[in-house]
Parts: C-alpha cells; structure tokens; sequence
C-alpha cells in the first residue's frame, strides 16, 4: 500500500511539473496568459516536450488553443512588448507553422509552433 501511495504522489508531481512554471502566465512567466489558451499537462505535453528537447532548450510548454489567430495574435504581441523580435517563419499550411522570436539584449530566443492533433489546435512555446 505504501509502495502504491508514493507512486501515486510521484506521478502526481511529475505531472504537475510539466505545466506552465508559473500558472496564470505563459513564455516561461514572461506575460499573463491570455484567454482561449488551456494548458496542456498530460500525455500530449510528454510527447511535446520529448520532440523538442534540443540542446539550449530549458523550457517547453503546450497549449491547447480555442480560436488560433486570436491565440497566436496575443503572444506575438506579448513577445513584441518585451522586445523579441521575429527572426524566422515557416507556414507549412493547415494551421502548421514555426516561428522563432530572439531578444537580443538578453540573448533569450523562444520558438512557437502551431499545430493540429486529433482536431484540436495546439501552440507549443518552448525557449533558453
């Protein structure tokens, strides 16, 4: 039973770590998470975040997205306001796209992808 209680503790703070850093804020507590953006923790987050764990990434978060082009308006403007500047864009149609921001100042860049997965929009950010 007690093997059964710390595993079951175990699953629950691991899972609890894959979420946002700082709840109610997203780009790694950079800005208030904006409406129509739901945090995504479970087995779609895993598998996000093993997709991206390249060399430099030190943080990644996903997101399930109600309405894409308002979603992704708000954190291109969040970005804008904290001065990340957009230094690469791929739109691979379908609502299937990467794009990378750098703040050059603080040598920090952030990737955001948008995807659809099981006819659910998603936007992973991740970053330095």
């Amino acid at each position: 039973m007690k093997k059964l209680v710390l595993a079951a503790a175990f699953a629950l703070f691991a899972s609890a770590g894959a979420c946002p850093n700082k709840p109610g804020y997203i780009v790694n507590g950079l800005t208030r998470m904006p409406t129509g953006l739901y945090p995504e923790c479970g087995a779609n987050y895993d598998s996000f975040s093993r997709g991206n764990s390249a060399v430099g990434i030190k943080w990644v978060e996903l997101y399930r997205v109600s309405e894409v082009n308002s979603g992704m308006k708000k954190v291109v403007n969040a970005l804008s306001k904290k001065h990340y500047l957009k230094v690469s864009y791929k739109d691979y149609g379908n609502y299937d796209m990467v794009m990378a921001y750098k703040n050059i100042q603080l040598n920090k860049v952030v990737v955001v992808q948008i995807f659809v997965f099981n006819d659910d929009a998603y936007m992973g950010i991740s970053g330095n």
